[in-house]
């Protein structure tokens, strides 16, 4: 009787461990189809990151080329064709060419850096707003861009903007330079009025 109690204690125990093993099984095999499934979306999204950067390069080497021709517009009519063309790279590092031979952005002085790189900029807008297609974006800002301009490149930057006056309806100058003030024809002057705030008021 004695043994027989113990081995039933024993089969007991074994029993426990048994279903336990048996539930544990049954959770591998939930884990490996779980394995599984996420082994077929990481797949598919490997090759759906492949297609993305396939289509990105596609898609910049389209863009590239179409930003870097309305840059080099904008910047014939800033430079009174001085300069009349701006190349892009692959990383869209800025080429300007001077005469016949394209150089970087660096070789040029701090001045023509800047021209350059809001000429860039205004064109990149261009190229969202002419391609998103929904609403066109009819407001651009532009914050001291006049500083490193001598008096000529500064009434050219303004002819240039005013030409872009059709695409964009309100072009928003932030400037310190009091000259720019009688060449523009709405001006808004913001001024201290205590520690705590500003007053805007147009003149």
């Amino acid at each position: 009787k004695d043994e027989l109690r113990t081995a039933e204690r024993e089969k007991a125990v074994l029993q426990r461990d048994c279903d336990a093993t048996a539930e544990e099984i049954k959770e591998q095999k939930k884990l490996q189809q779980k394995i599984t499934a996420i082994k077929e979306i990481l797949l598919y999204l490997d090759l759906l990151d492949d297609y993305l950067g396939k289509f990105r390069l596609e898609l910049a080497g389209r863009i590239r080329p179409l930003i870097a021709l309305h840059a080099s517009e904008l910047l014939a009519l800033m430079t009174n064709s001085r300069y009349t063309q701006i190349e892009l790279d692959q990383d869209y590092n800025i080429f300007i060419y001077d005469g016949a031979s394209a150089f970087p952005i660096a070789r040029f002085s701090g001045g023509e850096q800047d021209l350059a790189n809001l000429c860039l900029r205004i064109a990149i807008s261009r190229v969202v707003a002419e391609r998103r297609g929904g609403s066109p974006i009819s407001f651009i800002a532009l914050d001291e861009i006049f500083g490193s301009q001598d008096l000529e490149r500064r009434d050219l930057i303004l002819n240039a903007l005013g030409k872009l006056a059709g695409q964009f309806r309100q072009i928003f100058i932030i400037t310190h330079i009091e000259a720019i003030r009688d060449l523009l024809p709405t001006l808004i002057m913001v001024e201290r009025a205590d520690d705590r705030c500003s007053r805007a008021k147009f003149i």
